[in-house]
């Protein structure tokens, strides 16, 4: 499987934090976010799946789509 590329984040063009989180044998969490310091959030997503891969591919295909969407738009 081709290994997905994180787009930077439409506002500022920093790369986002990801942040993943077993659940217990349960699945996985994943959370791709842009924070800059001490500033609200631009744009977060997050996804959970039964594979910590699942979660990251779906967090990230999630992220890439919003921040395209988003530079179209502007």
């Amino acid at each position: 499987m081709d290994e997905i590329k994180l787009k930077p984040c439409p506002f500022c063009g920093r790369m986002p934090k990801v942040r993943r989180s077993a659940i217990g044998g349960c699945g996985a969490w994943v959370e791709v976010r842009c924070k800059p310091l001490f500033r609200r959030e631009h744009l977060a997503v997050q996804h959970g799946a039964a594979l910590m891969e699942r979660a990251f591919d779906m967090a990230v295909e999630d992220w890439n789509r919003r921040a395209e969407k988003w530079k179209k738009s502007n």
